[in-house]
């Protein structure tokens, strides 16, 4: 079978199984370009890869240009199809069966946007009458969604009386929460939006009045975080704050789950389990039994 056909009849396997179209896009993309790189080895179809055709792939591709977690995404991705492959019998073993993983370092200690440098950028924001990416910052900040997530929302998935948004990411649909502060700039951000754009279905909308993009959301964040010198800006730094900040001020790691709608708890105790010393110093003076001795 022509790889072509492959990726083809995978991707539509995952149209099936309900993935997003973001999902299906990625797998998609990743296998292209692996695809390209076979191609150029004069390998056409799915029965002619080798094992030693996807070392050299991973090696010369991946290994030595990005980081662990990005190496780590692809190999779940080529992994992923060789075992659908399998299953559906158009090959008898999987060429990438022996691939493994990067070890992963889930620390976020460098991760997570300062939430002094997180309060700094909304409050520019707002007094330079950034309306829009006030509004972003404090989304992202109160609900700890991810940017694609955000970029999907539509106006009719907003309830402003349970101050509660439905997001579809990777993972499926789920509630998240936001707070008065949060519903209040939204709500002056769409009666500025509303005056050029009112028939929008997007809750976010760029300056052509059509969905916002994750690279619009964070080119916005961008410009902010030059002017104040700040270097965690993007939206998963956020993110990373709000998984941080829960925990810091005593929320549970099943809280912080599904606030950040992880499938497993594991991914939330590696990413945020781990305590560098400064928070251990800040959790001694907290929490020491002896202070009131």
């Amino acid at each position: 079978m022509l790889q072509t056909d492959a990726i083809e009849k995978y991707c539509l396997f995952l149209e099936a199984l309900g993935r997003s179209q973001r999902t299906i896009d990625t797998n998609r993309e990743r296998l292209e370009g692996l695809q390209d790189f076979l191609c150029n080895q004069e390998v056409y179809e799915i029965e002619e890869i080798t094992p030693d055709l996807i070392d050299l792939y991973i090696s010369s591709n991946y290994r030595k240009a990005l980081s662990p977690f990005t190496v780590a995404g692809r190999i779940q991705v080529i992994k992923g199809f060789f075992s659908w492959c399998v299953k559906r019998h158009y090959l008898e073993q999987s060429p990438a069966a022996h691939l493994k993983k990067p070890r992963l370092d889930y620390q976020t200690k460098d991760k997570a946007i300062p939430q002094e440098d997180l309060d700094a950028m909304i409050r520019f924001a707002r007094e330079t009458g950034q309306i829009m990416t006030e509004a972003l910052l404090m989304f992202l900040a109160d609900t700890g969604c991810r940017v694609g997530e955000l970029c999907s929302v539509d106006l009719d998935d907003v309830d402003f009386v349970r101050k509660e948004v439905l997001v579809n990411g990777k993972t499926g649909e789920r509630l998240l929460d936001f707070t008065e502060k949060t519903a209040e700039a939204l709500k002056i951000y769409l009666a500025y939006r509303n005056q050029d754009y009112p028939f929008g279905k997007a809750l976010f909308l760029n300056s052509v009045g059509k969905r916002v993009t994750p690279n619009q959301v964070y080119m916005r964040f961008r410009k902010i975080a030059d002017e104040l010198g700040i270097k965690r800006y993007n939206p998963q730094a956020i993110r990373h704050r709000v998984g941080q900040g829960w925990l810091d001020q005593g929320a549970n790691l099943e809280l912080v789950r599904q606030k950040l709608g992880h499938k497993d708890i594991q991914t939330t105790a590696l990413y945020y389990s781990h305590q560098d010393r400064g928070r251990a110093k800040i959790a001694t003076k907290r929490f020491s039994i002896v202070k009131n001795t």
